[in-house]
């Protein structure tokens, strides 16, 4: 691939110093024919130039090409002008040196402010047919100081330039720089081969605008050195846009599109990985809420059960050894229903305990707590539940809790949503896992809007509480056909 480079560079080398020493004797003997050739040459690609720009307008978000594109309609309009008005051609009334040097620097004042404002100023154009009608205005104008006589005189015959048309020529040769500054500065948003050719176009433009302030006569050394300057920016200009618009437009006419989609690309990835961070934040605290909230109710438990259950038994027994010591009937029947009241609240303060945090989950295993919850569930509802269990390996403390929690809420959810007849829970162990599976034959729902279960909030719990003990949840409903829950979790101690 080098070689076949180098190859094609040698070859471009040597056509291009064939073709220069082939202007240079063409410029020797005949100068008019010369000038017609390099100006044609560059007119041919300035047009071109808006040709692709202006028909791939609607595939790039970026106004840079298209302002190139329209400039250089008008410049190519101005150069044709110039090439007609050169002395000798005599096809415009009152051409000569100085039209034509007029219009030359018309040209290139505007192709300079053209290239500094299209770097700069690239998004703020949105309306292609102003900028048509901007720069149709400025040519006509140009044209008409022109014709009229109000532009300042360029080029005395036998004197050669005036005074203004060399300050102008390094006015404009500052520009370029300024140009090629902003170029530089752009160069992220341009293609390194487009960034290269679009660089040295300005530089040799730059070069031919200071090669035509030392020229005396139309056909003098520096003019022909500025034309051949000219003309291979063009050519270069013909390289950065031209070519690549023709024989790859994807790669510069899609160059946005690609762009903005890498950026979408990145932007989608710093979002999924935000999101993943929070994601993990919020389990993160949500297992902390679990955590605290479950310490609150082993203390709220072991508090009812201990210390208010003890007083209210304190309680008891006194009143009934009152009652006992009592002659009175009617105190003694006023003890007893005092006493007989504070059993009755010490057993639903017990109740209120076992609720919280069974103390059988500490003792004994999960299977004869899970048959207690049922069997009290089924006291209290009316229910039909059936449980059945295997004999599980020894659980972590977090695996136990969670499957009490788990059961605890799908058996809540069935009270209330399911109007359900009958329950069956099942326990069993096999191939690592412990699965507790909770079915009814309630009314059901679309387990996709998970409408049984109220606001959402209960399997919400359930899933964060699975994922705690790193298990997997199953949920199973169709409306009129009950719900399954099913929950599998490892076995594992705590670490």
């Amino acid at each position: 691939m080098a070689t076949s480079n180098t190859a094609r560079g040698v070859v471009g080398l040597l056509i291009g110093s064939l073709a220069l020493l082939g202007m240079y004797f063409l410029a020797e003997h005949e100068y008019l024919l010369f000038h017609s050739v390099v100006e044609l040459f560059s007119i041919v690609i300035a047009f071109a130039i808006f040709v692709v720009a202006w028909n791939s307008r609607r595939f790039h978000s970026s106004g840079y090409l298209l302002i190139l594109g329209v400039a250089y309609l008008f410049i190519g309009a101005l150069d044709l002008m110039h090439t007609l008005a050169y002395e000798g051609m005599n096809l415009i009334p009152g051409g000569g040196g100085n039209m034509a040097a007029q219009l030359w620097l018309a040209a290139r004042g505007m192709e300079s402010v053209t290239l500094v404002f299209a770097m700069l100023h690239a998004r703020l154009v949105k309306h292609p047919s102003r900028l048509i009608v901007a720069y149709l205005t400025a040519t006509a104008l140009l044209i008409a100081s022109i014709t009229a006589g109000w532009f300042p005189e360029c080029y005395v015959e036998g004197v050669g330039l005036t005074v203004f048309k060399r300050v102008s020529e390094y006015v404009i040769a500052l520009a370029l720089v300024i140009a090629l500054v902003a170029v530089y500065r752009k160069r992220r948003e341009l293609e390194k081969p487009v960034l290269s050719w679009l660089s040295a176009s300005i530089l040799l433009t730059a070069a031919s605008e200071i090669a035509f302030t030392f020229y005396v006569g139309v056909s003098d050394v520096a003019n022909f050195t500025g034309h051949i300057l000219k003309t291979v920016s063009f050519y270069l200009i013909y390289r950065a846009i031209i070519l690549p618009g023709l024989v790859r437009p994807y790669e510069l006419m899609f160059r946005d599109l690609k762009r903005k989609e890498e950026s979408l690309v990145q932007a989608r990835d710093r979002l999924e990985q935000r999101v993943a961070e929070r994601t993990a934040e919020l389990q993160d605290l949500t297992q902390q809420l679990v955590t605290v909230q479950e310490e609150e109710r082993l203390r709220l438990s072991r508090e009812l059960h201990d210390e208010a259950g003890q007083s209210l038994t304190a309680l008891k027994v006194g009143l009934e050894l009152a009652a006992r010591d009592m002659h009175d009937e009617t105190c003694c029947d006023r003890i007893r229903e005092a006493a007989e009241l504070a059993g009755k609240t010490m057993e639903h303060l017990r109740g209120i305990a076992h609720a919280l945090r069974p103390p059988a989950l500490d003792v004994d295993g999960i299977e004869h707590v899970l048959e207690e919850l049922c069997q009290d569930f089924g006291r209290r509802t009316g229910i039909r539940i059936g449980y059945e269990a295997g004999s599980p390996p020894k659980l972590s403390e977090s695996t136990r809790l969670a499957l009490f929690r788990i059961l605890q809420e799908a058996l809540t959810n069935i009270t209330r949503h399911a109007d359900a007849h009958q329950v069956w829970v099942s326990l069993q162990s096999h191939n690592g896992q412990t699965c507790l599976v909770v079915t009814d034959d309630g009314k059901g729902f679309d387990a996709d809007s998970t409408g049984s279960w109220g606001d959402g909030r209960g399997l919400v719990g359930v899933r964060e509480r699975v994922k705690g003990v790193g298990g997997h949840l199953e949920l199973n409903a169709q409306p009129g056909s009950g719900t399954s829950l099913r929950v599998c979790v490892p076995h594992g101690e705590d670490v």
